[in-house]
């Protein structure tokens, strides 16, 4: 089991969608392909939605999700 205390939530970053791609293939339909959110963190323009990675301390990503704002 992981420790809060252990885990960091960091803004995803281009190469953290590498790390996740065969996830995205496997277990998402096309909202998360990978296509789409590499195109996403590429748009520097987007200010509607941020996306965000949990890591642990070996810097291994245990999860990933989007903020939406419509502000």
């Amino acid at each position: 089991m992981c420790n809060v205390k252990n885990i960091e939530i960091l803004k995803m970053q281009l190469s953290d969608i590498y790390e996740i791609k065969e996830c995205l293939l496997q277990d998402f339909d096309d909202f998360w392909s990978f296509s789409v959110l590499q195109q996403e963190l590429e748009n520097k323009q987007n200010l509607n939605s941020n996306y965000f990675v949990a890591k642990n301390i070996q810097n291994e990503i245990l999860g990933f999700a989007r903020h939406f704002s419509n502000s």
